[in-house]
Parts: structure tokens; C-alpha cells; sequence
């Protein structure tokens, strides 16, 4: 439950795709470690990953805040497979993010931060901004946040490649 806030704040993933995801999903590629965002199957769990659409099929760089915070000792712990947070359940509709939504609601409005203007989602907006503000490539950060931009461009090639991923999110 602690991770899952960290690592919506530092990508700006969606919480669903924060909860589902796998230690299959947290990838290496040379020295960057990755987020790798795409439906399928979790092994040895029957539950299945979503994404909201094409766009959010993506690699997500792992900020080094996080690899410094120890995130990766969160996925060596967890069981090789799996989900990273097993301990989240899927909802009875069947997404990974309504028991967390539900919980996340309620500490926030225990611990005095919930209004309707601040809810988990609200970690994307901040994302957003912040990448704005930090005149990052605008191609980098709508890749990040699984969106596309407009226009035929956005038709073509296989998208950003995780090193200039990663120097724009660095």
C-alpha cells in the first residue's frame, strides 16, 4: 500500500496499472530499469492486466528516486511471477484498482488531504504539470504518461526509445 502512491507520483501512471503490475513487469534494459506496461496474463494468479488503450502499452523508466527510495528490493522480495503487491485484490468488478481507490479515499479523508479536486488520479495531473513546468519533450512525457499526440506522426515508428525516456524523465 505504501509503494503504490510512490510510484503514481514519480511515473505518472494510472492506479491501475500501478496495482496489476507483475515483477515480470519491472524490466532491465542496460543500466535503465523499467516499467514495462502492456496487457496479458499474471502468471500464477489468473488475473489479467488491462490497459485503458493502445497508447498505454509502454515502457516507463524508473525514476532513480525510487531505485534510491528501494524499489527494487520491493520487487526482489515479492514472489518471482506474481504481482508486485498481491496483497491489493482485484474488486469485485473484476479491476485491480477498486480496492485500493476505496482505501485510498478513506485515509485521505483520515488524514485530512481528500477533497474532490485531490484523489489518487490528482498524481497524474501533478505529473503532468511538473513535466510542463520542467520544459520536458513534450513527445517524452506524452509517451510516459501513455498518451499520443495529435496528428499522423503518432501513427508511425515504434514510439520513444527508453534512453532519451529516461534522460528527459532524469
Amino acid at each position: 500500500w505504501y509503494w503504490v502512491p510512490i510510484i503514481g507520483f514519480y511515473s505518472g501512471m494510472r492506479l491501475a496499472e500501478v496495482v496489476q503490475l507483475g515483477t515480470d513487469d519491472v524490466q532491465q534494459q542496460g543500466d535503465i530499469w523499467f516499467l514495462d506496461v502492456r496487457p496479458g496474463p499474471i502468471p500464477n494468479t489468473g488475473e489479467m492486466k488491462r490497459v485503458k488503450n493502445k497508447a498505454a502499452v509502454r515502457k516507463v523508466p524508473v525514476a532513480d528516486d525510487l531505485l534510491k527510495l528501494g524499489f527494487l528490493d520491493v520487487v526482489r522480495r515479492a514472489e518471482k511471477g506474481g504481482r508486485l503487491f498481491p496483497e491489493i485484490k482485484f474488486g469485485h468488478d473484476g479491476t485491480p484498482s477498486k480496492n485500493f481507490s476505496k482505501f485510498w479515499s478513506r485515509y485521505g479523508k483520515a488524514i485530512g488531504f481528500r477533497t474532490d479536486d485531490h484523489v489518487f488520479h490528482s498524481l497524474r495531473h501533478t505529473m503532468a504539470d511538473m513535466t510542463r513546468d520542467a520544459k520536458m519533450n513534450m513527445e517524452a512525457s506524452t509517451a510516459m504518461m501513455g498518451h499520443t499526440l495529435p496528428g499522423a506522426r503518432s501513427l508511425y515508428g515504434k514510439g520513444m526509445s527508453l534512453q532519451p525516456l529516461k534522460e528527459e524523465m532524469d
